[in-house]
C-alpha cells in the first residue's frame, strides 16, 4: 500500500482589475527581492583628510515575482488588487 501524503496549493486572488475575466490563478513560483541601497563615496565628513566616508544614497523597495499557471488577462498599466490564499 503507498503511503498517503497532503500538501496545499497557493492561489494567486486578483480583485478589482478591469477587463479580469478569472480571478484565480494557482501559484507556480514566488521570488521575493531584498531592498537595494546604494552606498556614495564622498570626502571626509568630520575632518580634513582624504579617507574615504560613505553615506546612504537612493533605496529601492524589493520586487516579488510571482509566475502562475495560465496568463491573467492583464493590461500594461492596469491596478487592483492581488492577495495570496
Amino acid at each position: 500500500m503507498a503511503a498517503k501524503q497532503a500538501g496545499f496549493t497557493l492561489s494567486l486572488t486578483l480583485t478589482g482589475f478591469p477587463g479580469l475575466t478569472q480571478a484565480n490563478h494557482i501559484i507556480e513560483q514566488v521570488d521575493i527581492g531584498g531592498d537595494k541601497q546604494e552606498v556614495l563615496e564622498v570626502n571626509d565628513l568630520s575632518s580634513d583628510t582624504l579617507w574615504r566616508d560613505y553615506c546612504l544614497g537612493l533605496k529601492e523597495k524589493g520586487e516579488v515575482s510571482i509566475v502562475v499557471y495560465g496568463s491573467p488577462a492583464l493590461t500594461l498599466g492596469a491596478t487592483g488588487m492581488a492577495s495570496i490564499s
